[in-house]
């Protein structure tokens, strides 16, 4: 009977139909193929579009970015590089690099970008940088970190700019001024910021013993926060330093060490693990 029989094709699926070699016949594709995507028509693998290449301004390794602030005709990206070059992205052309001469140093792991309030930041090893995205204008020296060479995450949460400076939380209302509203234990370092769906609080990740380069296999801490407390919600150990939490289809995907796994609320699972 037509429809009796209902066949799903998922991740576990795909998987399935692929050979042990390129020379095997024991699998519907081989280990070499690319390109393909099951999705558009059913039953049928279409072959993807191949790649723009959309770097032809670049000047740098890009190392951070984030929405426009702008809400009349924004770009779809705002990007900066190793040397503080602030570009933007369009749909139809490739990256226009708007800022250049950095006075600051910016690089991978230290430097990160937010929109907030009508403006994107982005920090330096020293500083947080304000940028106009309408003039394509900056100020390098917004604000002041209190400490060089650590990370320095943003995260917009219940209506503040969140910035990470050593084992200190801070927050600004205007970009310019920081008030410090969370001290952690002095050996440690906040590495990153994100938020928890399921309870709606800040999640900070940090490293007991920092080492930025994560050469040395070390514990990390995640602690939920209320953004507003002398204390955190709770404090999670997890096993190596977490260096991102991205939302993204229900769930929010963690880098920690080298492994991207995503956040169960209680610690770190890897993604096979979700099926």
């Amino acid at each position: 009977m037509d429809g009796k029989t209902l066949l799903t094709i998922g991740a576990k699926e795909i998987l399935d139909g692929l050979a042990s070699s390129d020379y095997a016949a024991n699998g519907g594709f081989g280990v070499s193929s690319s390109n393909l995507n099951p999705f558009p028509t059913e039953g049928i693998l279409q072959a993807t579009q191949d790649p723009t290449d959309k770097s032809t301004n670049l000047s740098g390794n890009l190392i951070a970015s984030c929405e426009d602030s702008q809400v009349v005709s924004p770009a779809n990206r705002v990007l900066i590089d190793a040397s503080g070059n602030v570009y933007d992205s369009s749909s139809v052309g490739g990256l226009t690099k708007r800022i250049t001469s950095a006075a600051k140093t910016y690089s991978f792991g230290v430097t990160d970008m937010v929109s907030y309030a009508g403006s994107t930041y982005a920090t330096s090893t020293t500083h947080m940088a304000k940028i106009n995205t309408s003039a394509w204008t900056w100020t390098e020296d917004s604000a002041v970190f209190a400490s060089s060479s650590v990370h320095h995450p943003l995260l917009v949460y219940e209506q503040r700019l969140y910035a990470g400076d050593g084992n200190l939380l801070k927050y600004t209302t205007d970009g310019v001024n920081f008030s410090t509203i969370l001290t952690l234990a002095s050996t440690e370092r906040i590495v990153a910021l994100g938020i928890d769906p399921s309870t709606g609080q800040m999640l900070i990740s940090t490293q007991v013993s920092y080492n930025p380069t994560d050469s040395v296999q070390q514990k990390g801490i995640v602690y939920l926060y209320d953004g507003n407390s002398e204390k955190p919600t709770r404090k999670i150990i997890v096993e190596e330093m977490v260096t991102a939490f991205v939302p993204h289809g229900g769930l929010v995907h963690v880098g920690m060490g080298q492994i991207w796994g995503y956040w169960t609320g209680t610690g770190v699972a890897l993604p096979r693990q979700a099926a």
